[in-house]
């Protein structure tokens, strides 16, 4: 006998039959996970996915890991529902612009478009369109904060004198944990670096776009030059130029007379962009004041790239050198305790960027002269001068090892002697004439460099000062070294220049390592709040800009 059917149970039965909405959406989630799997195996294999006719997945190594650790189910959309979350990457991505990104780099224009058709339903249930958009939204999130975390470029793919200690996480973990939650645009901010000074050039960032859209400044004639007190119609159009930066209070522009208020605006301009503070209108004053605001933009882009290479914490006391700047500060929880002007390396013996800690000071140090410079540097100058070694305090020593033994220069006929067949080492013996003057800051690094004094003080007072093979020389090492032993309890200055005149090589190991930055910035904000700029004297900044303008297919990861 056949059971008959109630009523209530056939309409049910009638309903899904027609696919209402809770079933379908059911099977919609199921297919977009099939969908989901079936593409990351293919991904897996071709090590490639094309969205679309635009787009590519970049994260091929995280996303799948995403995706299998959740067995393939959705992320970004519940049954037929687009969550919020799309909203909140959405407004992320966007906001990636105040960071000196490109939000189009990060899938913004198909995730926007994908998400208006489902929600207006243009294409109805079709999965492919949810699965375009479940991996979109993945490879975005993944993407963008890896970028926001380690930066957009890998430095090292661009200089080899370049070693950040970059930020690391497994961008998957953080995207699990908070993929439930409704704003992942605030888990995504906190993934950039915290420090004030990154965020207070994010607003000069937003400051000089705004002079961008009024048309910016204009081009100065650089080769014009003024003496003080003369008058010029075009010493107005500088006194413009110079109010836009607010080096010059606005109720001074009216004026074409080269007086004392403009002598102070200049005088400002130079003190924030490395030049001589004169008040002169100089060739290369008028020259810093012609850039573009589109090229001070590109130098802000980047430098807030560089932000985004370091370690979250620089340490609450720290030592910070700027190459560009030719200077090296001592920070204390935010306040510079020392500051001193420093020499770095020539454009062909550029100074490393890294980050390290000193650990030990070498009081009398004898300079072991490194291979490179013995050859480049101090053998032609033996070849015209034998009395050279005599004169610098130098030893010459034949091979390396147990074997190496003390030899008299004046027994080798140096103009025999060439790259190919040089055998030698050299070593200064401490006295006044040591390259090293009379203290080395150590930081062993694989680089072979490291901050020291020096008897040429007159460098010190060049504008810039690119004359060292690397290393740093430091202008006030003495006192540098003072406040670093007192600080860690080691020695008082009698002690130190006890050991000091002994002339007798002694290492001191501090007890606690001081944390050390050597830093490549041409545009940051300083602790008063300025905008600082510095000319490229490395030329870096204009690799790094190509670098962070292209497809972001180099940030596969």
């Amino acid at each position: 006998m056949t059971r008959p059917i109630h009523v209530f149970g056939f309409i049910v039965l009638l309903s899904m039959i027609a696919c209402p909405e809770g079933y379908c959406a059911d099977k919609l989630q199921d297919q977009v996970s099939e969908n989901l799997r079936s593409r990351i195996e293919i991904l897996n294999v071709m090590g490639s996915m094309p969205i679309g006719q635009t787009e590519q997945i970049y994260a091929r190594n995280a996303l799948p890991r995403f995706y299998e650790r959740r067995a393939f189910q959705p992320a970004w959309i519940n049954k037929k529902t687009v969550k919020t979350t799309v909203d909140s990457l959405v407004s992320a991505i966007k906001g990636a612009y105040r960071e000196g990104l490109c939000p189009e780099d990060y899938h913004l224009v198909e995730i926007e478009k994908l998400v208006s058709w489902i929600r207006t339903d243009v294409v109805k249930s079709e999965a492919p369109f949810y699965t375009d958009l479940e991996m979109l939204c993945t490879d975005a999130f993944l993407i963008l904060g890896n970028h926001y975390l380690s930066g957009k470029v890998d430095p090292i793919t661009i200089d080899s004198h370049w070693f950040a200690n970059r930020r690391e996480a497994d961008m998957t973990v953080i995207l699990d944990s908070c993929i439930e939650l409704s704003d992942v645009a605030e888990v995504l901010h906190a993934l950039l670096p915290k420090a004030a000074g990154y965020n207070l050039l994010k607003q000069h960032l937003l400051e000089l776009r705004q002079i961008q859209k009024q048309r910016g400044w204009a081009c100065l004639d650089s080769v014009a030059l003024f003496e003080i007190g003369v008058q010029d119609e075009r010493l107005q159009r500088i006194r413009e130029r110079l109010a836009v930066n607010d080096d010059l209070v606005f109720s001074h522009i009216q004026s074409s007379v080269y007086d004392q208020s403009l002598i102070n605006a200049v005088m400002r301009f130079q003190k924030r962009t490395g030049l001589e503070p004169n008040g002169f209108l100089t060739k290369q004053t008028l020259q810093e004041l012609s850039v573009s605001v589109e090229n001070r933009i590109k130098q802000i882009e980047v430098n807030l790239e560089r932000w985004r290479w370091l370690p979250q914490q620089l340490g609450s006391r720290y030592l910070l050198v700027n190459v560009a700047n030719f200077e090296i500060d001592l920070i204390q929880d935010g306040s510079i305790q020392f500051s001193s002007r420093v020499i770095v390396g020539k454009a062909y013996r550029k100074t490393p960027v890294f980050s390290d800690q000193i650990t030990y000071l070498v009081f009398n140090p004898y300079w072991h002269v490194p291979q490179s410079i013995a050859i480049q540097d101090i053998l032609p100058i033996v070849k015209r001068d034998p009395n050279y070694f005599k004169d610098k305090n130098m030893c010459v020593f034949d091979g390396y090892g147990s074997t190496s033994c003390e030899i008299d220069p004046n027994t080798i006929d140096w103009s025999l002697i060439t790259e190919g067949n040089f055998s030698y080492r050299f070593r200064q013996d401490p006295g006044p004439q040591n390259a090293l003057g009379i203290v080395k800051f150590m930081f062993p690094n694989q680089f072979n460099v490291y901050m020291h004094d020096t008897p040429s003080r007159e460098l010190f007072e060049k504008t810039e000062r690119t004359f060292s093979s690397g290393c740093i020389r430091v202008e006030n090492a003495y006192e540098l070294a003072l406040l670093l032993l007192k600080d860690d309890d080691l020695f008082e200055q009698k002690e130190v220049d006890k050991m000091i005149q002994n002339r007798i090589e002694n290492t001191v190991h501090l007890n606690t390592p001081v944390p050390i930055h050597l830093l490549y910035w041409t545009a940051w904000v300083d602790l008063h709040g300025v905008l600082q700029l510095r000319r490229d004297i490395y030329d870096r900044d204009e690799i790094l800009y190509q670098a962070l303008k292209k497809n972001i297919a180099g940030s596969v990861y």
